[in-house]
């Protein structure tokens, strides 16, 4: 920054304002920092995890057998893991099987509950009106 300073005495004040501000400009200190779009950055980050992806599948088509962390595992533990995860399959589809089974048996019960529920409601609205027919009768045999 260049400061433009007056010798004369009459000016001394805009003269220390000017070096105040000079001063305080020369502290600024820039940090330039590169736009980086969110989105941007988020596509960068899929792309890479996309490579690393094709090249785990390309060195497992090549018969490569990369562990976790690339210690390598034999295909007999592979194998044992895949029958593994089969039977666990396997057993929550039948767990999901029987979980459907039971809602449809207590929909079935709750129907006939519903149902049950409704022919009493008819009886006792009638049982009702026998009541109320019964009382009028009796007032008016009174009367």
């Amino acid at each position: 920054m260049i400061a433009c300073i007056s010798p004369a005495d009459t000016n001394a004040e805009e003269t220390i304002s000017t070096l105040r501000y000079a001063d305080r400009t020369k502290k600024i200190k820039n940090k330039p920092i590169v736009n980086v779009d969110p989105a941007f950055a988020l596509v960068e980050s899929l792309r890479t995890e996309l490579a690393a992806a094709k090249r785990q599948i390309a060195s497992l088509m090549n018969g490569e057998q990369p562990g976790i962390g690339g210690c390598a595992v034999d295909g007999g533990s592979v194998n044992f893991a895949s029958s593994e995860l089969m039977a666990e399959r396997e057993r929550l589809a039948k767990e999901l099987d029987d979980a459907h089974d039971e809602v449809r048996r207590l929909n079935f019960c709750l129907a006939e509950e519903v149902a049950e529920k409704s022919h009493i409601l008819e009886q006792l609205l009638s049982a009702r009106q026998a009541f109320e027919s019964l009382k009028q009768r009796i007032r008016t045999a009174f009367e």
